[in-house]
Parts: C-alpha cells; sequence; structure tokens
C-alpha cells in the first residue's frame, strides 16, 4: 500500500505471522486469528465438499465469490459476498520486497496454524472462482480476520 493512509482504511493492514499470533493481540479481546480448522470451519458452512478442505493450493472451485465483497457493496470487489464476510483484495507483502499491485493479488489471510516453520493461510484472487489453501513464509504480510472466541 505504500503507507497509503486511504488504503489503510479500506483494505487494513498487512503483518507478518508472528505480529498476528502475538499475544498482545491484533484481535481485540475475546477474538481471535482463526486456525486452520476454522478456516475450513467457514468453508464447510459455505458448502465446500469435505473431501476438499484438507487439499492444498487451489481447491473449492465456485466457492471463492462467496467469501469476496460483490460490486454492490462498499467498498466493492467482484464477488457475491452471499454469507457477510466482506473480503476484500488487501494483497500481500513479500517477506523482503514490498510486492505493490495488490489488486491483483487478492486476499491473503493468515490463520494461526503452524506447520515446518510456516504458516496456513487462504486467499481469493479475482478471475480465480476457488479458495486458496496454502503454507506461508511467517515473514510474509498478509491480512488478519479475527473471529470471536468461542464462550
Amino acid at each position: 500500500y505504500e503507507n497509503d493512509d486511504v488504503n489503510f482504511q479500506v483494505y487494513g493492514g498487512l503483518y507478518n505471522f508472528y505480529a498476528a499470533v502475538d499475544e498482545r493481540g491484533l484481535c481485540p479481546s475475546g477474538w481471535s486469528v482463526p486456525s486452520d480448522f476454522e478456516w475450513m470451519a467457514l468453508e464447510t458452512f459455505i458448502g465446500v465438499p469435505e473431501n476438499q478442505l484438507e487439499l492444498i493450493e487451489w481447491r473449492a472451485s465456485g466457492y471463492g465469490p462467496i467469501l469476496m465483497s460483490s460490486p454492490e457493496d462498499s467498498p466493492a470487489w467482484v464477488g457475491t459476498n452471499l454469507v457477510g464476510f466482506n473480503g476484500l483484495p488487501g494483497g500481500y507483502r513479500q517477506s523482503d520486497v514490498f510486492a505493490a499491485g495488490f489488486f491483483d493479488e487478492g486476499a491473503l489471510w493468515w490463520s494461526s496454524s503452524q506447520e515446518n516453520g510456516n504458516s496456513w493461510f487462504r486467499h481469493l484472487k479475482e478471475g480465480q472462482s476457488g479458495i486458496r489453501r496454502a503454507i506461508g513464509n511467517q515473514l510474509q504480510g498478509f491480512s488478519i480476520r479475527c473471529l470471536k472466541d468461542a464462550e
């Protein structure tokens, strides 16, 4: 975003994994960054078939737009936003060099789950109807989405 205040207000910040799960918290009290399993629970809720949940890379074809803001939303994107997730193309930042063109790279969100020194994330992208589940370098900058903790 090149530290643009307007972009920050619309799309939020980009955080490395360590900031996303730091116990001092980017999420408000009673909220946390969802685990990979909790992301799968959301995907189950929107109808992603169980046999696709644990697949890696692009899967769940046709389900990505359900999580993207629609052209009628403000701010808008290219999805249908059928469940009110309001996903926006916040983009990402490489671990060593800032990656410009955030609209081209879509939306990437950390999960709180780690594996072999890397962490799971989700990715939505314009022109891609699926939901990408992948492992990322923990120094990359992705968005976060806070989930209300169970009571």
